[in-house]
């Protein structure tokens, strides 16, 4: 078998400087609903694009998952894998992550604003279109709520033309419920998820 549209959608996020394992790709892209059949299929696919040479792949110890990558060995794993697997989350609850308009490190709001979030995510639910600053936080809590109250306050006044097209919500993932900002809470380990899927189910 070549190279299948699947195997180019991991490809594609890895260009975009993601990285994954086994586990997080075969909730994001090889979901079937069937999480050890989908891990199997995930399994069988890295092999075959490593062997391809279409990807790299790096681990800390024998027994340890694969972490594929593009580029430059990855740092800060943890906190990278994080944020894949976000998205693997979004995707196993029905959401649509639209990749070619999801950054990471979104940069565009750190000149006038002070802040740098970790992702842009756009996505669809249903028939409509969202975007998502999120924030992962998993040594600390949120932190830069000025700075994110004072960017979401001139985007309410019209007095900034940065990230209008959708609507817009803020995502923190950390381990305490952030204070002093309005913003979508979700714990490192995923278990109250639903926060972030009531949040643009009733939109």
């Amino acid at each position: 078998m070549g190279i299948t549209t699947r195997d180019l959608r991991v490809i594609r996020l890895l260009e975009k400087r993601f990285i994954a394992n086994a586990e997080i790709l075969s909730r994001l892209i090889f979901w079937s609903g069937n999480e050890k059949s989908s891990l199997s299929v995930t399994q069988r696919r890295l092999k075959e694009l490593h062997n391809l040479k279409q990807l790299k792949r790096v681990r800390q110890y024998i027994g340890q998952s694969y972490v594929y990558y593009l580029g430059k060995a990855p740092n800060k794993i943890e906190h990278r894998l994080a944020m894949s697997d976000f998205l693997s989350q979004m995707n196993v609850h029905g959401f649509e992550v639209i990749l070619e308009e999801t950054e990471v490190e979104f940069k565009e709001l750190e000149e006038l604003f002070g802040i740098r979030p970790d992702m842009l995510v756009t996505f669809k639910h249903g028939d409509k279109t969202f975007q998502a600053l999120v924030e992962i936080d998993l040594t600390k809590q949120f932190t830069h709520a000025n700075e994110y109250n004072r960017f979401l306050k001139a985007r309410r006044n019209g007095e900034t033309n940065l990230l209008t097209e959708y609507p817009l919500a803020l995502v923190s993932v950390c381990d305490k419920k952030p204070k002093g900002i309005n913003c979508v809470w979700i714990k490192p380990d995923w278990s109250n998820f639903s926060n972030f899927t009531y949040s643009f189910v009733k939109k």
